[in-house]
């Protein structure tokens, strides 16, 4: 599986984290010129053997390349059921293009791969089947190729697009206040100087409440303050 947050060991090496778990050894020991090999050619196999240092500490690198590593260790697992927690939220768009095909070629193979992900392009892109989830509730599944982005996102939020939610203007005068903020003192990093929010700005909101996958209706009437 491929978490939505990395599943890494910063201290350690891309090798050392590729292969964590299962190292290669003999008599209790690992074997280290084994532990370089095999990353390199894991690496290389997806495209990456001479974008990443295999012994590279791990957290020097960046988020987008980290969730490579995360990717590609995945991937040498050769499972039969392959779980991505939206895969490309820290890539680029050409790694991203690189990770469809690789999906697509695990789906030639007869891998099943879910994929968690809410960016339509992707998800028509890639997917023969999408089942939505509403409030830790199944809402629907379609076949990709029986529906369409608005029927899709529909289901996600419980409403068609153009049912949109009416918005007030203002704030009631009579609404119950749910936040107020007075006179506050922000500190700025590096100085010791602050800056007060005076007491005639006051910060007022008022809020619907929601379950978590459910759009929140919020309502704000504020003043700015300048730092």
């Amino acid at each position: 599986m491929v978490h939505q947050e990395l599943m890494l060991v910063p201290e350690l090496s891309v090798a050392e984290n590729l292969l964590l778990g299962r190292e290669p050894g003999r008599f209790g020991l690992i074997d280290t010129p084994a532990l370089e090999a095999a990353p390199a050619q894991m690496l290389g196999k997806y495209g990456f053997g001479g974008e990443i240092d295999p012994r590279a500490i791990t957290g020097s690198l960046g988020i987008g390349v980290q969730q490579l590593v995360e990717i590609v260790r995945a991937f040498s697992h050769d499972g039969q059921i392959l779980i991505l927690d939206e895969p490309t939220a820290t890539l680029t768009a050409r790694e991203a293009d690189r990770l469809m095909a690789w999906l697509r070629d695990l789906r030639a193979a007869g891998t099943t791969c879910i994929y968690v992900w809410h960016r339509m392009d992707e998800v028509f892109s890639l997917c023969d089947r999408v089942t939505i989830l509403r409030n830790g509730k199944t809402a629907g599944t379609k076949v990709m190729s029986e529906t369409t982005p608005s029927e899709v996102v529909a289901l996600m939020v419980g409403r068609t697009i153009e049912d949109k939610p009416k918005v007030l203007d203002k704030l009631h005068e009579n609404a119950k206040i749910a936040l107020e903020i007075i006179d506050l003192q922000v500190g700025l990093p590096g100085t010791t100087r602050t800056n007060p929010w005076p007491k005639t700005n006051r910060f007022r909101g008022l809020h619907r409440a929601t379950s978590w996958a459910r759009t929140q209706n919020l309502v704000w009437s504020m003043k700015i303050l300048k730092l």
